[in-house]
């Protein structure tokens, strides 16, 4: 959640620097400074930081939801996730270490077993499928 809000963030002083150089160039522009289609660029350079705020937005959207349903909740009651992704990221163990805690873990232990049977159904049901054929001669 804290890596979606800080997206957002910059997302958003992107479409504040997009609108401001989109007002520059219309100037420009009108000052007849730059040539008319560089005003279409900067148009739809604005548009298209606008559409990644929103995507952005959605993406914090899901993220609060994620984050309340793992609480147990059913909706997010709060607007904002308080701390330093800086700080998150460098608490986490090393990845040979999580990797370790993942092997030891029992959910991972029953899926694993899980499988096993399942590949084990599938096993028998296409030697099942296989015809027994027998010759007699006499």
């Amino acid at each position: 959640m804290l890596a979606a809000q800080e997206r957002l963030d910059l997302a958003r002083s992107a479409v504040d620097l997009a609108e401001k150089t989109d007002a520059a160039v219309a100037e420009r522009v009108k000052a007849g400074k730059e040539p008319p289609p560089q005003a279409a660029k900067s148009a739809a350079e604005l548009e298209l930081a606008r559409l990644d705020a929103l995507a952005a937005e959605q993406a914090l959207g899901v993220a609060r939801g994620r984050l309340a349903v793992i609480w147990g909740a059913e909706t997010a009651t709060f607007d904002r996730a308080v701390g330093r992704l800086a700080r998150v990221i460098g608490a986490l163990p090393p990845l040979d270490a999580l990797r370790t805690r993942l092997e030891a873990t029992p959910d991972l232990a029953r899926w694993d077993a899980e499988l096993r049977l399942r590949r084990a159904a599938v096993s028998s049901e296409k030697a099942a499928r296989i015809a027994d054929l027998e010759a007699s001669v006499g």
